[in-house]
C-alpha cells in the first residue's frame, strides 16, 4: 500500500514537472485558444514577468503576450512601446492599440509602424496618427517633412487641413 502511494506521489511530481499549459485542451480551435489565454492573462507588473507566466500557457503562450501587451498599453504603464509591440508579435489588434496609446512622437516613424504593424487597420491608425500631428499646430517644416514621408492616401487626404 505503502509503495502504491509512493509510486502515485512520484508520478504526480514528473507530471508536475511539465504541465501542460490551462488552454492546451483549446488548442485545435486558436480562437478559444485565445478566448482562454485572455482569461488566464497573468496579472504582473513587468514584462519579464509576463513573459515567465506566459510561458507556462503552453499552447497559448503568444495569446497571452498578446493580451498581456493590449492590457498594458495605456500610457501610464512602464512597459516600454518597444516591448509592447514585440509581445504583440503578429497580432495587429494589440499592436493598433499599443500604436494608438503609446506613439513614437515622430509621424514618419507613426505612419511606418501603423502600416508595417496594424496592417489590417493601417488607414485608421495613420489617421490618428494624423490627427495628433495636426494638433500639434505644426511648423512649415513639419509639414514639410510630413509631406516628404512619402504616397499614403491618408496623408495626402488629411494634410491639406493641417499645413498650409
Amino acid at each position: 500500500m505503502r509503495a502504491r502511494g509512493a509510486l502515485a506521489a512520484l508520478a504526480a511530481l514528473a507530471g508536475a514537472c511539465e504541465p501542460a499549459g490551462p488552454c492546451d485542451a483549446y488548442a485545435v480551435e486558436p480562437a478559444v485558444v485565445a478566448e482562454c489565454a485572455s482569461r488566464h492573462v497573468p496579472v504582473t507588473p513587468s514584462v519579464d514577468e509576463a513573459r515567465a507566466a506566459c510561458a507556462r500557457m503552453g499552447v497559448a503562450e503568444d495569446a497571452c503576450l498578446s493580451a498581456w501587451a493590449f492590457q498594458h498599453a495605456e500610457p501610464h504603464d512602464l512597459a516600454r512601446r518597444d516591448e509592447l509591440l514585440a509581445l504583440c508579435g503578429a497580432d495587429e489588434d494589440c499592436a493598433f492599440r499599443v500604436l494608438d496609446q503609446r506613439p513614437a512622437g515622430q509621424l514618419a516613424v507613426e505612419v511606418g509602424d501603423c502600416r508595417a504593424r496594424a496592417a489590417r487597420y493601417g488607414d485608421d491608425c495613420v489617421g490618428h496618427a494624423m490627427q495628433r500631428f495636426a494638433a500639434t499646430h505644426p511648423s512649415a517644416a513639419a509639414c514639410d517633412d510630413a509631406r516628404a514621408i512619402g504616397d499614403d492616401a491618408v496623408i495626402a487626404r488629411m494634410l491639406p487641413g493641417t499645413c498650409p
